[in-house]
């Protein structure tokens, strides 16, 4: 792959996605291109390295990459980084287009290859939760649901569900929960990873890891649709202030001049 790089072309930086799939080939590239290297990660470390501190901090000092990036502060530590020696970047989400809440009666969930990632994306605890109550699914699952056809149609699930039900057990930050938020649907989740970032429970949306909890709040969203949709404008309004699209791209055009700044002794 390196050896396919086109020589007629100037490079000025590589930017990898994960630690143990692109990072390595990027690395390599930086190096023998001799530019700087980017590390964005988006996932957070198998469940068992948690209980390998030393193999974790192995990994922190041999990262090689100029920038270090996270989608959130519990990623980041996790992985056993912290502000000292990389960024966190929230997501980007396009606040103008998600947006525009009606209301509804149904639980909704975007979610693709959802049984085969069952126990990381809590298929069984979602079901458990909604019992009878009317649901939409939305998303590649064979033999439940079929991807949307276009954004427009994503858009239109959002701005007419009751609530937005997540049981992700081990997703760093579903991109899903961020738009749900953005359009103003209230939202129930568990409490994992990087949502109690976003979500503050009985202030912009409920969370928690008790099943009854989240079953109770499911319900309380369909039969008080009012005091629910304050609840999602909050749940908006949090979107707006972390994850602006202006705000996010600004940042990375200023971690990108500064990587490669940095690196040419600017």
């Amino acid at each position: 792959m390196i050896d396919k790089i086109p020589e007629d072309v100037k490079f000025d930086l590589v930017i990898s996605h994960s630690r143990f799939g692109q990072y390595p080939v990027a690395q390599k590239i930086a190096q023998k291109l001799d530019i700087p290297h980017i590390w964005l990660e988006h996932t957070t470390p198998l469940k068992q390295w948690l209980d390998m501190p030393q193999y974790l901090d192995s990994l922190v000092k041999s990262n090689m990459a100029n920038t270090k990036l996270f989608i959130s502060k519990d990623s980041q530590r996790k992985w056993h980084f912290d502000d000292t020696n990389s960024i966190v970047i929230e997501h980007g989400v396009d606040t103008e287009f998600f947006s525009g809440y009606i209301g509804g009666n149904v639980v909704l969930n975007v979610v693709k290859d959802w049984k085969n990632r069952g126990e990381i994306l809590g298929y069984d605890k979602w079901f458990e939760i909604v019992g009878d109550l009317p649901y939409k699914i939305l998303g590649n699952n064979p033999g439940l649901s079929e991807r949307t056809k276009s954004r427009e149609e994503l858009l239109k699930a959002y701005q007419t569900a009751g609530v937005f039900l997540n049981t992700t057990v081990y997703s760093p930050i579903p991109c899903v929960v961020l738009e749900a938020m953005s359009v103003g649907v209230p939202v129930v989740s568990t409490a994992t990873c990087a949502i109690p970032e976003y979500i503050e429970d009985g202030v912009n949306g409920f969370i928690s890891n008790d099943t009854e909890y989240l079953k109770e709040k499911v319900h309380w969203c369909l039969e008080h649709p009012e005091e629910a949709k304050a609840i999602g404008q909050k749940a908006r309004q949090t979107i707006l202030d972390k994850c602006n699209l202006d705000r996010y791209v600004k940042k990375w055009e200023e971690i990108i001049r500064s990587t490669v700044e940095e690196f040419e002794g600017w």
